[in-house]
């Protein structure tokens, strides 16, 4: 049996590659997530998380007003947490919590 913490390494890709990586079909692959309690495969939220960590740094970079600073740093903190949690569990994915930036 594949352990959780074996499997969360291939979270950073597609569960197709995962698939291809650890020599087991696509079924297989949602056996052992079902398994685990893994509904979705998460790479796509942490994807959508380290796009909005890049926004964020962006929009840092450009802005001298300390209180934009302090609101950037807060939102980077809010999807950094978002993004561990799906690591630690994926099963986070199913709830109401979205990742999203400012305008």
């Amino acid at each position: 049996p594949l352990l959780y913490e074996e499997l969360a390494k291939y979270f950073s890709v597609s569960a197709d590659e995962a698939a291809e990586e650890l020599g087991v079909c696509m079924s297989a692959i949602k056996k052992i997530c079902r398994r685990h309690g893994i509904v979705r495969w998460p790479h796509r939220k942490l994807l959508s998380a380290n796009k909005a960590i890049s926004v964020i740094e962006a929009k840092l970079a450009e802005t001298d007003d300390a209180s934009q600073v302090e609101s950037l740093r807060n939102e980077a903190i809010n999807v950094l947490v978002s993004k561990l949690r799906v690591v630690l569990n994926p099963a986070f994915i199913a709830s109401s919590e979205a990742v999203t930036t400012l305008p």
